[in-house]
C-alpha cells in the first residue's frame, strides 16, 4: 500500500477529463447545431461544405437572375403584342386604300395614319427599357468618340527618307538659305524637309517659326528654350532625341508653344536612337488656336513654365491625341499644370497634371483606351468620372447586340438572349405609299413581311421565355440538393449527438464516484500504523 501515488485516483480522474471533453464537445454540436464548427472538427468535410455553400448561395442568386430576364422578356414580348396591334390596323388601312373607289383625299386620310402608324412603330422600338437603359427592341450602333488607331502618323521610313537640313543655333547669321531664314534671334522654316538643328541660341526673344510641313530634329540635348510656333495650315513634327545630359532632365527644353489655326504638330522619339533613355520635349506654355491638333507618339511632353505654372490653352476644336508608338513600342505621356483643350484622346499612355492649380477644365472631353491613366488634382471635365480608368475604356453610346443571363453559379454558365429590331426601318417601312392601287398593293406585302418578321420576334422570344423558366426551375431543383448534401455533412445529427452527450455525462458521473471510492483506499495506511 502507498499514499505517494494514488494510482486509481488518478486512472478515474483521465478517464474522466475524456468523458469531460467529450461532453462538451456534445454541448457545442448541440447548442450550434453543426456538426462542424472549427476547420479541426472535419477539415476536409468544412472545406468540401464551404465550396457547396458557394455553389448554392451562387445558384439562389442566378435564379434570381434568370427571373430579371424573364421580366424583361415579358416587356420585349409585351411591346410586340402592342406592334402586332399596329400592324393589323396597317394592313386593314392598305387593303382599304388598294380599293379604286377611294378618292385621293381619301387616301390622303389614310396615308396620314399609316405614317403615325410606322412612327409610332419606331417609338416602341427605341423606347421600350428594362432597367432604364437596355432596349431589347433595338440594335443599335453608337457614335465612337475614340477615333484613334494605334497606327504611327510619323513612320521611321518616312523620315529617314527625307533630305537633311543642318541648322547650327551657336552660329546664326541673317539672310535667306535653303527652306529657312534668319532673322536676329527668330529662324523662319519654309520648307518641307527634315531640319536637323544643332548647337543653343543664346540672346533673348528666341524664337523658330515653322512656315512649311517640316520636321525638325535635334542632335543634342537644347537648353536655349526658343519659342516655337508653327503657322496657320501647316503639319510640323518635332523629333524628340535621347538625352545624354543626366542634369538636363529633358532632351529638349523649349518655350512656349504656339499654334496657328488649322495647324499640327506631331511630337515623337528618335526612331534612329529609341534604345537610348529619353525623357522627351519640354515646353513652357501651349496655345492652341482652332482647329489645332497636337499629337504625341510614344514621346514625353511636357509643358511647365518657371513663372507660373504651365497650360496649355485651346480655342474650338482643339484636340490633343496620345499615340502607341508601334514601331518603338513605347507609350505616350503628357505632363504639366492645367488643361484646356475641346479633346484629349488618350490611345496609349499618361496624362499627369499635378501643380498648385492643376486640373481639366470642364470644356474638355477625355476619352482613355488601352490600359491607359489619368491623374489630375481637379477634374472637372466632361467624362471626369473615367478618370484613374487603368482599364480599357471607349466613350460610346453603343449598345451590345445581345443580353448575357448569368443562369449559373459559376463563369461561363449562362444564356445568351439576342436582342430584335422592331424599327420602323428593321421592318421595311424606310417607305411606304398607299396613293395608287399599285402603291396600296406593295404596302400590303410589305405589311405581311413585317407581320411575319415581328411573329418571329415573338416566337423567339417566347422560346426563350421558356427556356428561362426551365434554367430557373434546373438552378432551384440543385441549390435544393446541394443543400441536403451540405447539410449531411455540416449539420449534426441531434438524436446522436444526445446520445453521446447522456453517455458522457453518465461516464463523467461514474469516473467521480470512482475518484470518491479511489481516494478511500490511503485510509486503510492508518489502520496499518495504529
Amino acid at each position: 500500500m502507498v499514499i505517494n501515488h494514488n494510482l486509481m485516483a488518478g486512472n478515474a480522474k483521465r478517464q474522466s477529463n475524456i468523458s469531460n471533453a467529450r461532453k462538451k464537445k456534445s454541448i457545442e454540436r448541440l447548442s450550434s447545431g453543426f456538426s462542424i464548427n472549427r476547420a479541426a472538427d472535419n477539415a476536409a468535410g468544412l472545406s468540401i461544405s464551404e465550396k457547396m455553400r458557394g455553389q448554392i448561395r451562387g445558384l439562389e442568386r442566378a435564379s434570381q437572375n434568370v427571373q430579371d430576364g424573364i421580366s424583361l422578356i415579358q416587356v420585349a414580348e409585351g411591346a410586340l403584342n402592342e406592334d402586332h396591334a399596329i400592324l393589323q390596323r396597317m394592313n386593314e388601312l392598305a387593303v382599304q386604300a388598294a380599293n379604286d373607289t377611294n378618292t385621293y383625299e381619301d387616301r390622303s386620310a389614310i396615308q396620314k395614319e399609316l405614317n403615325q402608324m410606322i412612327m409610332e412603330l419606331d417609338r416602341i422600338a427605341n423606347t421600350t427599357a428594362f432597367n432604364a437603359d437596355i432596349h431589347p427592341l433595338r440594335k443599335t450602333v453608337g457614335n465612337v468618340n475614340l477615333l484613334v488607331t494605334d497606327s504611327p502618323k510619323v513612320s521611321a521610313d518616312t523620315l529617314n527618307s527625307m533630305t537633311k537640313q543642318t541648322i547650327d543655333l551657336g552660329a546664326l547669321s541673317d539672310g535667306n538659305y535653303n527652306g529657312y531664314s534668319v532673322n536676329g534671334n527668330t529662324i523662319t522654316i519654309t520648307g518641307s524637309d527634315r531640319y536637323e538643328i544643332t548647337g543653343n541660341m543664346t540672346g533673348t526673344d528666341k524664337k523658330i517659326v515653322v512656315d512649311g510641313n517640316a520636321v525638325l530634329s535635334f542632335s543634342g540635348n537644347m537648353k536655349g528654350a526658343p519659342d516655337i510656333a508653327i503657322n496657320s495650315g501647316k503639319n510640323a513634327v518635332l523629333i524628340s532625341p535621347p538625352y545624354a545630359d543626366e542634369g538636363l532632365g529633358h532632351a529638349i527644353m523649349l518655350g512656349d508653344l504656339n499654334m496657328a489655326g488649322n495647324s499640327t504638330l506631331t511630337v515623337k522619339y528618335d526612331p534612329s536612337a529609341y534604345s537610348t533613355p529619353n525623357t522627351g520635349v519640354e515646353f513652357g506654355n501651349v496655345k492652341m488656336a482652332s482647329n489645332t491638333t497636337l499629337n504625341i507618339e510614344g514621346a514625353t511632353v511636357q509643358f511647365t513654365s518657371s513663372e507660373t505654372s504651365g497650360k496649355a490653352d485651346g480655342a474650338s476644336n482643339t484636340t490633343i491625341n496620345m499615340y502607341y508608338d508601334i514601331e518603338n513600342n513605347s507609350r505616350s505621356n503628357l505632363f504639366g499644370s492645367s488643361l484646356d483643350v475641346d479633346k484629349v484622346v488618350i490611345s496609349s499612355g499618361m496624362l499627369n497634371l499635378s501643380g498648385e492649380n492643376a486640373g481639366i477644365s470642364p470644356d474638355t472631353t477625355v476619352s482613355i483606351k488601352d490600359g491607359s491613366r489619368v491623374i489630375a488634382t481637379s477634374v472637372a471635365g466632361a467624362e471626369g468620372y473615367m478618370m484613374f480608368a487603368d482599364y480599357n475604356v471607349e466613350i460610346t453610346d453603343e449598345e451590345p447586340d445581345d443580353i448575357w443571363i448569368q443562369a449559373g453559379a459559376n463563369s461561363g454558365q449562362g444564356i445568351l438572349i439576342d436582342k430584335v429590331d422592331a424599327t420602323a426601318s428593321a421592318l421595311g417601312f424606310d417607305y411606304l405609299s398607299v396613293m395608287s392601287h399599285k402603291n396600296a398593293g406593295k404596302a400590303i406585302t410589305t405589311i405581311h413581311n413585317a407581320i411575319e418578321r415581328v411573329n418571329s420576334y415573338r416566337s423567339y422570344l417566347g422560346a426563350m421565355h421558356n427556356r428561362l423558366e426551365h434554367a430557373f426551375a434546373v438552378d432551384q431543383n440543385t441549390a435544393e440538393n446541394l443543400q441536403y448534401a451540405e447539410s449531411r455533412i455540416r449539420d449534426a445529427d441531434m438524436a446522436k449527438e444526445m446520445i453521446e452527450y447522456s453517455k458522457s455525462d453518465v461516464l463523467n458521473n461514474a469516473a467521480m464516484a470512482m475518484i470518491a471510492q479511489a481516494n478511500q483506499q490511503p485510509q486503510g495506511v492508518l489502520k496499518i500504523l495504529q
